[in-house]
């Protein structure tokens, strides 16, 4: 029902390494405390790079070297890893957790366990599956999680008990028609986001999220997400030394869900809609 994605050689070598002790699958900095975080006036950005769930792209430096870029580590950016890749290839995900910077976050991707699409598991499938997810949380220390092509699974009744299962804390649902949170009555935050690999020119991104954002009343929340030409510590940084300060702050994903959960009464119902023919700012 899943796979890790490869295209890189030598796979058993690998598998082969040593394997470092649990205890270096911690992340640098830790988590916030949701009590501690003060919602600000500003538009919150979370910028997501890569999906993170083939061994190419751990292997390849979070693809074609973007984690050895200078900018990594100016600005929080949150990266996407699959805690599988942990179990598997310990040796070289211990890299990463290593090297990485207190701005550095990593999120669980795709799905949380392996390249997999659980809208299309048997029905049956699903709890199984959630509770390799829930490992993975704790194996690789993540809290957080991006799940793709997830529509079908939202129209059956096994949505909300399939996310509850994971035990992670939040989702980012990959949403092309709008920007919006749900607050789920277990605890769980969805935020959607519509700027799915869409950053290509920095400067122009730049100039559309401020346009875009401009009838907003703050606080909002706005994921970025890309891999490879359309997210890297390069990129990212041209485009938040574009974003006014005093409206726009760029956080790693524990404090963007520890925001948006802190500001439930303000947020709870609204939605952003873009396109020509959509309402701009945010309505009921």
């Amino acid at each position: 029902l899943l796979g890790v994605c490869s295209s890189v050689p030598n796979n058993s070598f690998f598998v082969a390494l040593p394997a470092p002790p649990a205890s270096s699958f911690k992340q640098k900095g830790g988590h916030c405390d949701e009590s501690q975080i003060k919602v600000e006036p500003k538009i919150y950005v979370a910028f997501m790079v890569n999906e993170g769930d083939s061994l190419k792209i751990a292997n390849g430096l979070m693809g074609d070297g973007a984690w050895l870029q200078p900018e990594r580590g100016t600005l929080p950016i949150n990266w996407g890893i699959d805690p599988l890749l942990v179990r598997h290839f310990p040796a070289l995900m211990a890299y990463y957790y290593a090297t990485m910077s207190e701005k550095d976050y990593f999120f669980a991707a795709t799905s949380g366990w392996g390249y997999a699409h659980p809208a299309y598991f048997p029905a049956d499938a699903l709890l199984p599956y959630a509770e390799l997810v829930n490992k993975g949380g704790g194996l690789a220390d993540v809290r957080f999680i991006d799940i793709w092509h997830v529509n079908a699974l939202k129209k059956s009744n096994s949505f909300y008990p399939f996310l509850k299962a994971t035990g992670m804390a939040g989702m980012t649902d990959w949403n092309s028609g709008e920007q919006s949170i749900e607050y789920t009555d277990f605890g769980m935050t969805i935020i959607k986001g519509n700027q799915y690999y869409t950053l290509g020119d920095p400067e122009k991104f730049a100039a559309m999220l401020v346009n875009d954002m401009e009838g907003v009343k703050p606080p909002w929340f706005i994921i970025v997400y890309g891999a490879h030409g359309h997210g890297t510590p390069y990129k990212f940084s041209e485009v938040a030394k574009r974003l006014p300060a005093d409206r726009f702050k760029v956080v790693k994903l524990d404090e963007f869900f520890a925001a948006a959960n802190n500001a439930k009464p303000e947020m709870k119902g609204r939605v952003w809609r873009p396109g020509p023919n959509a309402p701009k700012g945010v309505a009921p």
